[in-house]
């Protein structure tokens, strides 16, 4: 059992905002055990999941888009927490301000947002805001600048992962070239590789410092398992006092600088390699032996495809996806709670054999409390029942929508919608749901995806990336 593996409390929190000390919550929890905070947990209880528990941190903050993308990659077989810094924290490595006061805001069901570095974020979410059983795997990052050699001393994304193995928990810190041009490629790779350290049982304490190289996925090569290298970025201080004794200053950063020996990381980078090293957890402890090199994931990538499993699709423009916004609840279906929707419908929406068909993404904000699955399954019903009579009329109006969603994590839900497509084929169609449910700015937020297409399709990509652009 891991070190953070412990039973969370049962009772629940009064509010989204909870202050805790971080004195209290991570030096003794580093010094003592985290088995002597048992009482401080903050979040109730939840059934015991099947599914493995991968805890998602970075040092850019919580509204990164790519730690949202990756946690929709994951999501597809893990139950995700996300809790990352409510800034940018990048160059903070491990530090965690013992003396500080910490506050956690929850800003939708597994997503915190706290005031505290990578590390620090990383301490209390094991200790108050893991499921029961602990996490299984730390992911840290997609940092949006690459962390080798030298760089990864004081990189809050590897500070980050690195306190995670503290207690006991293996950890994946993942960065890329800041000239990456695929970044759903980044978290497609990073899924395919968290799965395979979960599948081969990654041992506790063991960090991987994982960089993906420039360019487009299809330019990249292949994995390479590499040791700590030259320095990414150099950076200097310049600035002098003023009359008064005082001077304000800014690091100056700078690019490659030292050596890039063959078989290092930043020499995998420039030579276009995904680069992976296993790195010590702290400086009195050598590296654990791990061969990495029968892997999947190392062999035979997942954007690396010399046949697609699937018709793949170009990359995603808004520009090709058609808009649409209504006030709720919208005439056809009048039971439905007030608020606001929007769609985008990709461009074989209305196309019956196009792979898009039948492909959208929405976001409805709705006024009232969060629903469950139950309620959910209700408005869905409500709602296509409405519009598919509204555009069919009476002889498909009469065949209602069947709507079939279960959880699959807090806030998440998946399933299946059969009705009939009253706008092209007037034939039965079988739509894959992916939903999840937030409280935002005092509204609940439901954005769904939705497509007839398996869910290995090339198109749950572009509705993952689609979802995430959506605003009211």
């Amino acid at each position: 059992m891991m070190l953070s593996r412990k039973l969370m409390g049962s009772q629940p929190v009064n509010s989204g905002l909870l202050h805790v000390s971080a004195a209290l919550c991570t030096a003794v929890a580093i010094l003592c055990g985290s088995a002597a905070l048992q009482s401080q947990q903050a979040e109730p209880s939840q059934a015991v999941s099947q599914r493995p528990a991968i805890l998602i941190t970075n040092d850019d903050g919580i509204r990164s888009p790519g730690m949202r993308l990756l946690a929709e990659e994951l999501g597809s077989f893990a139950d995700v927490v996300i809790a990352a810094p409510s800034g940018n924290r990048s160059g903070s490595s491990q530090s965690l301000g013992l003396r500080e006061t910490v506050s956690v805001e929850r800003l939708e069901e597994g997503v915190y947002s706290i005031d505290s570095t990578p590390a620090g974020c990383v301490a209390v979410a094991m200790d108050l805001l893991a499921p029961e059983g602990g996490f299984d795997l730390v992911i840290s990052g997609p940092n949006t600048v690459e962390n080798v050699g030298a760089d990864a001393d004081i990189s809050g994304t590897v500070g980050a992962a690195r306190m995670a193995t503290r207690y006991g928990v293996p950890a994946i810190a993942a960065s890329h070239s800041m000239r990456c041009r695929d970044r759903q490629a980044v978290v497609v790779f990073l899924r395919q590789l968290a799965g395979e350290a979960l599948e081969r049982k990654l041992p506790p304490s063991v960090l991987l410092n994982v960089n993906l190289p420039a360019g487009q996925s299809t330019q990249w090569k292949a994995p390479l398992v590499t040791r700590l290298g030259g320095s990414g970025f150099t950076f200097r201080f310049q600035g002098a006092f003023d009359e008064q004794g005082k001077m304000e200053t800014k690091a100056q950063v700078e690019g490659f600088k030292d050596a890039s020996p063959e078989g290092s990381d930043s020499w995998a980078l420039a030579q276009g390699h995904v680069s992976i090293s296993v790195l010590p957890v702290h400086t009195a402890v050598d590296p654990p032996k791990i061969d990495l090199k029968d892997w999947k994931s190392i062999q035979a990538p997942h954007y690396v495809r010399q046949q697609p499993l699937v018709p793949e699709l170009p990359p995603v423009s808004l520009q090709d996806w058609r808009s649409e916004r209504i006030a709720l609840p919208p005439e056809f279906a009048p039971q439905l709670p007030s608020g606001d929707e929007i769609l985008l419908f990709a461009p074989g929406m209305f196309v019956a054999e196009a792979p898009d068909y039948w492909s959208y993404a929405f976001l409805m904000r709705i006024d009232q409390d969060v629903p469950d699955a139950t309620e959910l399954t209700t408005l869905f019903e409500r709602y296509f029942d409405g519009l598919l009579g509204a555009v069919g009329g009476e002889e498909i109006g009469s065949d209602p929508a069947q709507v079939s969603l279960r959880q699959i994590g807090p806030g998440r839900y998946e399933g299946e919608v059969r009705l009939i497509d009253a706008f092209v084929t007037q034939q039965p169609v079988d739509l894959r749901l992916l939903v999840r449910s937030s409280t935002e700015n005092g509204a609940t937020s439901l954005r769904v995806q939705a497509s007839p297409q398996p869910r290995e399709h090339a198109i749950w990509q572009s509705l993952a990336y689609v979802a995430h652009t959506l605003e009211i």
